[in-house]
């Protein structure tokens, strides 16, 4: 799929390519350490760190650095898959202390997971970020008899620095299910009575971290949001807890191919057609056949009671319980619901909530992990489960249909040869139109590659950036038109000022406002690809001034933990 075998990519590459071409040609022009606020290669000009969904700062990105965009994208989907194994395993092996081959068969089916292989083939990039859930857990819940002080510290400040990663990495618009999931994993850990002596010391560690790093990124994208808060879009749900139910055991467990059509008319209230890839979460029935022979073997034993569970543990149990109910509370449709959902903060803003069913997939993989090694005590019996198992994950995967995938349609050979241009010649990106069309009422007219007209140096007026719409409904085009964005009317270039979107009052402006002729020389920059002059809100000098002290403090925290090994291991004994 990376490309198919008709030369192709997910229809979601469309998006991303262009990106990374537009990333890549920021990095040749300041290189890594200017930051990346705002980009003039789509709509005329519009914010990179106030988007929730850019990826400038993610490991694709920085790959572009020195490969092409394609080999990025597909290394990027190999590291992840192989952190998300590793991460299952090392939670599954030191943290609820199963068997060698039940970590290895729970690191496998994280590995395949169906909602990241599939995110993935259509080119929702943003969303790679989710495979570090099990890392992070187990960061924050591994405890053995020699953690230190020290030791403590690294693996709070690692957990957050990983989850760091995914907000700046576009995970944001899924920051809150992949949270409550690391949250589900800590609870069934706490409920089962494993000891988890510094697990509040790391938390609080992770949290100070996570805020401090983010702020920048945060803030920025909350005032982009404030201004365009996407909230005017009907939410869907399924009437009837029994075909949610339904609904949810197709898309985990089973994955039919023509899912999308058997969900269609049990969704309510549906805007926006989601087609197969929407609900794929597929982790195949192998964890719940090991669930169910699980259960079978235990109540075969002679003791038939399961190994009691300390009372003071129950009290777990509870909030577990009511975690895992959110996405199906959050996802059933009643009128009055529907409507209360829709006044509530951040919840409103979507338009849709199914992906919220991948809370379920690292927690139903930990739990077969358990169940795995109920089954039976004889290691050589677990090795030939573990065998048998991993055949079957292999070719239930590899013989899904998969013609929706492979009939995928964009086509990146334009950005590639683009960067392969502009590496090779050193060429200074530059726009200088604004490509694309327009109908008679001045609205911008999509197209499927559009974007890619970066690769000629034309920022596309149509361009897709679901902040301002699906279909751009909320984009304001104001004098904005296919041409040169040197040209002035009304004493404005052809040309936005990104800056407007996120602090109009600051830069005295409005949304989607022009440079003006009073601005060339920022207009010339802007166009160049150089950073230009704007004023910050309060809120995002304050959030600037704690994500550098916060990178400060790890620098100079790295820098006394490494000095302080060396001398250990200089010193004399």
């Amino acid at each position: 799929f990376f490309p198919t075998i008709n030369g192709t990519l997910g229809h979601d590459y469309a998006i991303v390519m262009p990106q990374l071409l537009d990333g890549f040609f920021w990095f040749t022009s300041n290189g890594i350490f200017e930051p990346f606020w705002h980009t003039p290669s789509f709509c005329g000009g519009q914010p990179v760190l106030g988007d929730y969904a850019s990826f400038f700062y993610s490991t694709t990105q920085f790959l572009t650095f020195y490969t092409d965009p394609l080999t990025s994208i597909y290394a990027t989907v190999l590291l992840f898959s192989s952190l998300g194994f590793w991460g299952c395993y090392l939670l599954l092996r030191h943290c609820f202390g199963v068997s060698t081959s039940a970590a290895t068969l729970g690191g496998a089916l994280f590995m395949f997971n169906g909602f990241f292989a599939h995110r993935m083939m259509v080119g929702h990039l943003i969303y790679h970020g989710m495979m570090l859930i099990p890392l992070i857990a187990w960061l924050l819940l591994r405890s053995s008899s020699t953690d230190s002080a020290n030791s403590n510290l690294l693996k709070g400040i690692s957990a957050g620095c990983l989850f760091t990663y995914g907000i700046y990495s576009g995970l944001i618009s899924l920051i809150l299910p992949c949270s409550i999931a690391i949250l589900v994993i800590i609870f069934l850990h706490k409920f089962i009575g494993h000891p988890t002596p510094h697990l509040l010391q790391r938390s609080l560690i992770f949290m100070v971290l996570v805020v401090g790093l983010s702020a920048t990124k945060i803030v920025a994208t909350q005032s982009f949001l404030h201004n365009f808060p996407r909230s005017d879009y009907a939410l869907p749900g399924i009437a009837g807890m029994a075909n949610l139910l339904g609904v949810l055991f197709n898309a985990l467990f089973i994955s039919p191919a023509d899912i999308a059509v058997k969900a269609e008319p049990l969704v309510a209230n549906m805007q926006w057609y989601l087609d197969r890839h929407e609900w794929e979460f597929g982790i195949t029935l192998i964890p719940l056949l090991i669930i169910l022979m699980g259960v079978v073997a235990m109540l075969m034993r002679t003791r038939v009671v399961p190994p009691r569970v300390h009372t003071s543990k129950w009290i777990w149990l509870a909030p577990l319980i009511l975690i895992l109910a959110l996405p199906l509370a959050l996802n059933i449709y009643t009128p009055n619901w529907n409507a209360f959902l829709k006044q509530v903060p951040v919840i409103k803003s979507n338009s849709n909530l199914f992906r919220w069913f991948l809370i379920y997939i690292p927690f139903i993989i930990v739990v077969s992990a358990l169940f795995f090694d109920e089954i039976s005590t004889a290691k050589n019996m677990r090795i030939g489960m573990l065998v048998f198992a991993l055949a079957g994950l292999i070719l239930l995967n590899a013989n899904k249909d998969h013609l929706f995938y492979r009939n995928q349609f964009y086509k990146p050979d334009t950005i590639l040869k683009a960067w392969r241009s502009t590496n090779s010649n050193s060429a200074h990106a530059q726009i200088r139109t604004i490509g694309g069309y327009v109908d008679n009422y001045n609205n911008p007219q999509r197209s499927a590659n559009g974007n890619d007209l970066i690769a000629r140096g034309e920022s596309q007026l149509a361009c897709y950036n679901p902040v301002f719409g699906y279909q751009l409904e909320n984009f304001p085009v104001k004098s904005l038109h296919p041409g040169s964005v040197s040209e002035v009317s009304g004493g404005r270039f052809n040309l936005k000022n990104p800056a407007c979107y996120l602090y109009p009052q600051e830069n005295n402006c409005t949304p989607g406002d022009h440079f003006t002729v009073s601005q060339r020389a920022a207009a010339q920059n802007f166009a160049q690809y150089k950073p230009y002059e704007f004023k910050l809100s309060t809120s995002q000098k304050i959030a600037n001034w704690l994500t550098c002290a916060t990178l400060i403090l790890l620098v100079l925290l790295f820098f006394f933990v490494a000095s302080r090994r060396i001398m250990r291991i200089v010193k004399p004994q």
